[in-house]
């Protein structure tokens, strides 16, 4: 039986709204974007519907501007299917995560 909800990536703030979750134009990675909606610096917290290994934060060409913040995020019980981050007001961010 399928669950009656299923969300590939939600964020822990209201006002944080994600955008798309996609394959990688050049891989088999997951691109998440998501933008700040309510004007206000938020610490927040990504989860996903899947395990995975890496994630960057990226620009939206896809490539990796940060290191990897699943491994900054490895002491923390969300490590596999979620991670840490910051939005600025407006701000819209691209990640990409590395499954196994």
């Amino acid at each position: 039986l399928l669950a009656s909800e299923f969300s590939a990536a939600f964020a822990k703030d209201s006002n944080i709204v994600v955008t798309a979750v996609k394959y990688a134009e050049d891989n088999d990675d997951i691109i998440i974007r998501a933008y700040e909606a309510y004007g206000r610096r938020t610490k927040t917290v990504i989860n996903t519907g899947f395990e995975f290994k890496e994630a960057y934060e990226s620009d939206l060409t896809e490539e990796n501007i940060t290191e990897n913040i699943a491994k900054i995020n490895a002491d923390s019980d969300i490590y596999k299917s979620g991670f840490k981050t910051e939005f600025k007001p407006y701000e819209i961010k691209a990640f990409r995560l590395k499954r196994g």
